[in-house]
C-alpha cells in the first residue's frame, strides 16, 4: 500500500489559539517595522502571515521595499511573540485533534502515512503553537508554510517537494489529502488535485466549506473512526460526509 501525506492546517483545524496567534503578529508589527497597521482587522482565516504583514503595513504609507527588508527580523522575532502571547492568553487543541492525530500513528509507524502541514503560519511558529496546545510537532515531518510564499496555494506544492525529497516517493493526486478549515484550505488542495477534509471549527459553517468543494466535510475531528475510513479507505471522491448535528 501506498502512503498518503496527510497535511493539516494548524489554526482552527488542529489549535484554537484563542486570539494569540493576531496578537503576537500585532507585538512582532511592532517590535519590527514601529506600527501594528490594520493587523487588528483584516482577515487571517486562510491567508498567510506574509500576505498578512503586507496587508497590514500597507496602509501605514511604508514601501514594498522597507516591508520586504524587514521581514527577516520579523521572522527572527515572531515565534518570541507568540510565545509570550501564549503564556498570557493561552491556547488548546481543536476538538478531536489530538485524538485523531494518536489515532494516525500506527499507520505512520506503518509508512502507510505520511504527516505533515499546510499552514499560513512561518516555520518558526507553527511548533510554538502545537506545542501550546499539547500537541508534539516533531511527528509532521513536512511543510509548506506562510514564510514560504504568501500564496497560500504554493503551499501543497512545496509539502508534495519535501516529502519527496524526504521519502523518494513522488506523492500524486489523492495519495495527498489536505485538512483544514476555510476554503483557502479546499481551495490549494484543489490546486495539486489532493483531496480535501473541512472541518467547521473555524469561521466557515458546514454548509459554506461543503458549496467550496470540499470532498468531505465534518464539524470537527472528533469522528476519529469515521476520519481513518475516508484516510484509508477507496480513493474514488464519495458525496461528502456531513455527520448530523
Amino acid at each position: 500500500m501506498r502512503p498518503n501525506l496527510l497535511l493539516f492546517d494548524v489554526d482552527s483545524t488542529l489549535v484554537n489559539s484563542h486570539g494569540a496567534g493576531r496578537l503576537a503578529l500585532a507585538r512582532a508589527l511592532q517590535a519590527v517595522y514601529g506600527a501594528r497597521g490594520a493587523i487588528e482587522v483584516i482577515p487571517l482565516a486562510g491567508s498567510t502571515d506574509w500576505r498578512a504583514v503586507r496587508e497590514a503595513l500597507t496602509p501605514t504609507g511604508l514601501s514594498e521595499a522597507d516591508i520586504v527588508a524587514g521581514w527577516p527580523e520579523f521572522c527572527r522575532v515572531a515565534p518570541t511573540c507568540l510565545e509570550l502571547t501564549i503564556a498570557e492568553v493561552g491556547i488548546g487543541p481543536c476538538p478531536g485533534a489530538r485524538e485523531l492525530l494518536a489515532a494516525l500513528q500506527p499507520a505512520v509507524a506503518r509508512n502507510q502515512a505520511l504527516l505533515g502541514l499546510v499552514t499560513g503560519n512561518l516555520e518558526s511558529t507553527a511548533p510554538v503553537k502545537l506545542r501550546g496546545a499539547g500537541i508534539n510537532p516533531a511527528q509532521f515531518r513536512v511543510g509548506g508554510y506562510g514564510s514560504d510564499s504568501g500564496d497560500r496555494n504554493q503551499l501543497p506544492r512545496l509539502a508534495v517537494e519535501r516529502a519527496a525529497a524526504l521519502t523518494g516517493h513522488t506523492f500524486v493526486g489523492r495519495e495527498v489529502v489536505v485538512i483544514g478549515d476555510t476554503p483557502a484550505d479546499i481551495a490549494c488542495g484543489q490546486a495539486v488535485g489532493a483531496a480535501t477534509i473541512a472541518v467547521a471549527t473555524g469561521p466557515f459553517s458546514v454548509g459554506v466549506l461543503r458549496a467550496a468543494g470540499a470532498d468531505w466535510v465534518f464539524d470537527d475531528l472528533q469522528e476519529t473512526e469515521l476520519l481513518l475510513s475516508v484516510l484509508f479507505g477507496d480513493s474514488q471522491k464519495p458525496d461528502p460526509v456531513i455527520p448530523l448535528e
